[in-house]
């Protein structure tokens, strides 16, 4: 970050709680580079150290008004931005998890109000993913994973071979899986806490 007197900063601050889009812009410059640095060596991506940054800056402008009450605007951007980024390590941790859940057929463990938020979210996603795959593939993914039937049971119930259903469930399976991964990469995340 350039050398900035810590007037100049209170100046920007006490604008940029008023609205001042101009000096919002200012201090967005200011700081993006020392966010971003921070972000990357927790999260170790470009892409998610970036979108923590324009999160932790979109914090900022939602609740600008309470930014002239700070007495250390360094302290609370470190705050925010490692809040961001423990949300998003735990939600990432959540996801694998409830990836690895689903794929072993068992429930989630949701502890708190962020693996609800989390897990619903997911679930959502997996309803969507479901509803996208081929007839004979959901029928058979559902009857797999829903009514907890064998292969054998499917077989019957669908009139097709067991070898048959054995691809339905695992090629739907891979579908949701990277159905899943794609919308957890393409969400990450949506860290306003």
């Amino acid at each position: 970050m350039p050398e900035i007197s810590t007037y100049h900063v209170n100046e920007l601050i006490a604008r940029v709680s008023q609205g001042d889009e101009a000096s919002f812009k200012q201090l967005y410059d200011l700081y993006r580079d020392r966010i971003f640095s921070i972000s990357f060596k927790f999260a170790g991506s470009r892409v998610l150290a970036e979108d923590i940054m324009q999160e932790v800056f979109i914090k900022l402008w939602l609740h600008r008004e309470k930014l002239s009450d700070i007495r250390s605007f360094d302290a609370y951007l470190n705050v925010i931005t490692r809040n961001h980024i423990l949300n998003y390590l735990r939600k990432l941790s959540f996801e694998e998890s409830f990836l690895r859940s689903l794929s072993a057929g068992e429930a989630p463990v949701i502890q708190g109000n962020f693996d609800a938020v989390a897990y619903n979210e997911l679930q959502g996603a997996l309803h969507k993913a479901v509803s996208l795959l081929p007839p004979q593939q959901k029928k058979a993914y559902f009857l797999s994973r829903m009514e907890g039937l064998k292969y054998e049971e499917i077989s019957t119930c669908l009139n097709i071979s067991r070898s048959a259903v054995k691809n339905h469930i695992v090629e739907a399976r891979r579908f949701i899986k990277n159905y899943l991964h794609h919308y957890a990469g393409a969400l990450v995340f949506w860290l306003l806490s």
